[in-house]
């Protein structure tokens, strides 16, 4: 990829050329999802960038994210849900069974980290139910429901079966 094409992927990511790569990832789901959605920021737009339009403007971030970042996982279009397996009633949802659907899914701690706005490191202590190391319940809780939707996962399905054992932890902590 020669210079002029790395600047237009910058440009068209709306980044200057020495953007970090999570400057990179936080640009193109930034602008996914605004070209993505109808919003109250997006109705003016609609008039001057037509359905046609936009579907060139998302394919244009796709292609220069997929320059810029090779390898990294492209976020799901809006409102489309990854297809997950679904949890069966009797199946324990643990942070173990979550970290295999989300690398089944393809999706990197980072990746989520950035979807979420969730440190890293509480993401990985989710995981491996290092529940000492969680922020009180209540966040943590938010934690979970946002990391189950991320997965596609019903979030009240997920958060009830997991903060059950986060509570009974830290009681007998």
């Amino acid at each position: 990829m020669g210079k002029d094409d790395v600047r237009r992927c910058y440009e068209m990511l709306e980044l200057p050329a020495d953007a970090s790569p999570a400057e990179v990832r936080k640009a193109y789901l930034f602008l996914k999802k605004l070209y993505s959605t109808e919003s109250i920021v997006t109705i003016p737009l609609e008039e001057e960038l037509p359905p046609e339009a936009r579907r060139q403007m998302r394919e244009g971030i796709e292609e220069a994210y997929r320059r810029l970042a090779p390898g990294a996982v492209l976020a799901a279009p809006a409102g489309e849900k990854r297809p997950v397996p679904p949890l069966d009633d009797g199946v324990a949802v643990t942070g173990l069974l979550l970290r295999e659907i989300r690398e089944r899914l393809g999706i990197g701690l980072r990746d989520l980290a950035l979807a979420t706005h969730i440190q890293v490191q509480y993401l990985d202590d989710i995981e491996k139910e290092n529940f000492v190391a969680l922020p009180v319940y209540v966040y943590t809780r938010g934690y979970v429901a946002s990391y189950a939707s991320q997965l596609g996962l019903d979030p009240a399905r997920v958060t009830a079966d997991y903060m059950s054992r986060f509570a009974a932890a830290r009681q007998d902590g």
